[in-house]
């Protein structure tokens, strides 16, 4: 098992549609840690840290099956990991 971790923003039509609790609920499924929360500018950003393979497998299904319309996911592979407990929504 290889955990892995990645900043990731989710550009497009990913706010009011429940995308957060969506993420939250997919990374939880996943067994991921980290966070999500809506940005200022309409997109949602997020940490995710867990196995590789878990962390493609959320990806993959975050393309195939959110709510809104996801234009674009930016990833950045994260050099440390924040101790996260779990896996939260933020509020901006």
């Amino acid at each position: 098992m290889s955990e892995v971790g990645f900043t990731f923003q989710l550009i497009g039509k990913v706010q009011g549609v429940g995308m957060r609790f969506y993420v939250s609920r997919l990374a939880k499924r996943h067994a991921l840690k980290g966070y999500v929360k809506n940005q200022r500018d309409g997109s949602v950003l997020g940490d995710v840290i867990g196995d590789e393979t878990e962390i493609e497998n959320f990806f993959v299904s975050l393309e195939r099956d959110s709510p809104g319309k996801i234009t674009e996911i930016k990833k950045t592979t994260l050099s440390a990991f924040p101790s996260y407990k779990g896996f939260s929504v933020k509020f901006f």
